[in-house]
């Protein structure tokens, strides 16, 4: 009977153990036919990008059709500036509580710039809002009967040679020509190194409305600007505007600049600087 049971034993642990097999075998079994299927899965996907990609690029060949229809072609209604000015008026006023509070702020820095000037610095506004009206006030309040010459940086005509021919022949009133601009901006500087006439004894201001334009962008008209700056005697209050502005100078524009930076919000509208 002993024999028996041990027999018995036997018997069922071999076929636990062929039951784990068939088992391991049949998970084995799922897992191979589980990768096979991704795999084509991932290469059904790559192939149907493929098969996208050329047909964007075939599409892109053909030659691409414009519509002839523009604004010079459409029959629109024309209006001069002045009625322009005259419907921007009736707008009703935006923040006019805070314009007023930052103008009071602004005002306040007047007799500041005044004594920078004085020391060989030069003042760069910035901040949101035209600073056009702030400038003009800043002339009115103390530069009066002193020579001021106000540059409109954002007019599309404007060019450095009319800004070194106002100097020359309007201020210093010498009616030569020059060969380039960097020879007419060297003899201005020349002129005021020499301080013989009374022109050049007599602080000049240059006011800059956007020195940062369209117009005066240039490697060239930024160096004109920065060797002026750098003329005793001749003083910047200038305006900017663009994110981007001070990419324009490198540092030794800068160091001819010498200028000072000031906060000056205003929150008033580009009206005069977008009329152009």
């Amino acid at each position: 009977d002993e024999d028996e049971d041990e027999d018995d034993e036997d018997t069922a642990h071999l076929q636990d153990n062929n039951g784990d097999d068939d088992d391991d075998e049949e998970d084995d079994g799922r897992g191979k036919v589980g990768s096979q299927t991704l795999g084509d899965a991932l290469l059904e996907e790559e192939n149907q990008l493929l098969q996208q990609s050329a047909a964007y690029f075939e599409r892109a060949k053909g030659k691409q059709k414009t519509s002839d229809r523009t604004l010079a072609s459409m029959e629109l209604a024309h209006m001069d500036v002045a009625r322009v000015r005259a419907l921007l008026a009736d707008l009703p006023e935006k923040l006019g509580a805070e314009r007023r509070r930052l103008s009071s702020i602004n005002t306040a820095q007047f007799s500041r710039w005044q004594a920078l000037l004085q020391q060989g610095f030069n003042i760069l506004c910035y901040g949101v809002g035209s600073k056009k009206r702030l400038l003009m006030q800043y002339c009115v309040r103390h530069l009066g009967g002193q020579a001021v010459i106000v540059v409109n940086g954002y007019f599309p005509s404007l060019s450095v040679k009319e800004l070194l021919m106002s100097i020359s022949h309007g201020h210093l009133g010498y009616g030569g020509s020059f060969r380039s601009v960097i020879a007419h901006t060297e003899f201005i500087a020349a002129r005021y190194a020499e301080g013989t006439d009374e022109g050049t004894q007599q602080p000049l201001y240059l006011v800059i409305h956007n020195i940062d334009g369209p117009m005066l962008r240039s490697d060239l008209a930024q160096t004109v600007l920065s060797m002026l700056a750098a003329i005793r005697n001749i003083h910047i209050i200038a305006s900017v505007d663009h994110i981007n502005s001070p990419l324009l100078w490198d540092h030794s524009r800068l160091a001819r600049l010498n200028l000072v930076w000031c906060n000056t919000p205003t929150y008033e509208t580009y009206a005069t600087e977008t009329s152009y």
